[in-house]
């Protein structure tokens, strides 16, 4: 081996040391990236949680699934063109499902419904209910010919979305449903097959997310139930203190509009109401 000059050694040295510097500002813009990424998740997540917090009614829950897909659209993760929240009730055995799907035909605006469906009726329904009573955390289903097909008729069935758009045209391609697990249900995203990890990992950070929206969600179902029942109680309160101060026959001639009254109050639909006495000695 040839021994190089001082000079080449020394011109050697100083490559070294200006690669040195640009290695670690390679570094520097790497972590910079890094940090400026994850200000951006967070800032999405934040809204996700904002609006969470923010719902009144139950019904708004379709909403924070709208606003899931556009912030995982904002961050770039094009290759989830859904976002999916699936919630079970063990008593029914329904699952409530509110989606919002990527429009390709105009993507500033997210197609968004909400279905009932029953998980056993399907192929991918099952496979669902199978990963939800698991241990497992997450899964990935893929759908594909008749299993797909099964699917995405089974949801016309259940929502007039795909229908009336015509949303996926004369073919009806094979996707992958990424599923995360959250204590009473978990969040699909559909895809055209395997995804990143930093898609699985927004998905994961989603779904504690959302642990906040079901919460608020499950708080306000509670208060509308109770409020209610209030509602229902305070109602026949006024009916019985009024039959309680009757004194004689004719004071039922005011019974009679009160419960028109309160069964208006309290939303019944009916066309009219009335008091029936038979006389079984005649």
């Amino acid at each position: 081996v040839d021994v190089i000059s001082n000079e080449s050694a020394a011109v050697f040295s100083r490559f070294v040391k200006v690669f040195g510097q640009t290695y670690r500002r390679y570094l520097d813009l790497q972590k910079a990236e890094k940090q400026a990424r994850e200000a951006q998740i967070e800032a999405a997540l934040e809204k996700v949680r904002s609006r969470s917090l923010a719902m009144q009614s139950p019904d708004e829950l379709v909403e924070v699934a709208q606003l899931l897909r556009e912030e995982m659209g904002a961050l770039g993760v094009e290759e989830l063109e859904t976002s999916s929240i699936y919630i079970h009730d063990a008593s029914s055995g329904l699952t409530e499902c509110w989606f919002t799907i990527k429009n390709t035909a105009n993507p500033a605006k997210a197609v968004t419904d909400q279905m009932t469906i029953r998980l056993e009726d399907t192929w991918v329904g099952r496979q669902m209910q199978e990963f939800f009573q698991s241990s497992a955390e997450k899964t990935s289903i893929v759908m594909r010919g008749e299993n797909r097909l099964e699917w995405i008729h089974y949801c016309e069935g259940k929502t007039n979305l795909f229908g009336t758009s015509n949303f996926y045209g004369d073919t009806i391609p094979d996707r992958t449903y990424h599923l995360y697990k959250f204590s009473n249900g978990y969040i699909g995203a559909a895809a055209p097959g395997e995804i990143s990890q930093e898609s699985w990992d927004l998905l994961r950070r989603a779904t504690t997310v959302f642990s906040f929206a079901y919460t608020r969600f499950r708080d306000l179902q509670m208060a509308q139930a109770s409020a209610r029942a209030a509602k229902r109680q305070a109602s026949l309160d006024r009916v019985r203190a009024d039959i309680s101060s009757m004194r004689n026959a004719e004071d039922l001639d005011r019974i009679t509009p009160l419960f028109f009254k309160e069964l208006t109050v309290l939303g019944v639909p009916f066309i009219r109401c009335g008091v029936f006495i038979i006389d079984r000695k005649s």
